[in-house]
């Protein structure tokens, strides 16, 4: 019965092969890691290029929703003084239809004395 037959490789060839398995594991790790800084790297600048298209888009919103509320305040305010410009109008226009209509009803009754008509009430 032989021994090298129990043992195939000799010390020096298993310890050669060993050392290629860490140098392989090794090899593997760093490669790994590599690509895991090269995913979060990626993660990242999606992430930031996303945060920044947000706060784009953000600032614009808001932008554009001040400016709709300024031209809704001033378009409110030309139709305030629009109205009031028009309360003016028609307060003076009351106002003259009532010194007519009293100007009318004294000329009446001055008309129906000088007559001689007697109110009849």
């Amino acid at each position: 019965m032989e021994t090298t037959n129990a043992i195939p490789f000799t010390a020096w060839e298993q310890a050669v092969f060993v050392a290629l398995f860490i140098v392989m594991v090794v090899l593997l790790l760093t490669w790994f890691s590599k690509q895991q800084k090269s995913w979060q790297e990626f993660m990242r600048s999606q992430n930031e290029s996303w945060q920044n298209s947000i706060r784009e888009q953000n600032e614009n919103w808001q932008k554009w929703l001040n400016e709709e509320n300024q031209r809704e305040c001033d378009a409110m305010d030309k139709v305030t003084k629009s109205l009031e410009k028009l309360s003016d109008k028609l307060t003076l226009h009351d106002e003259k239809v009532e010194t007519r209509f009293i100007e009318a009803v004294s000329k009446l009754e001055k008309t129906s004395k000088s007559k001689g008509v007697k109110n009849v009430q």
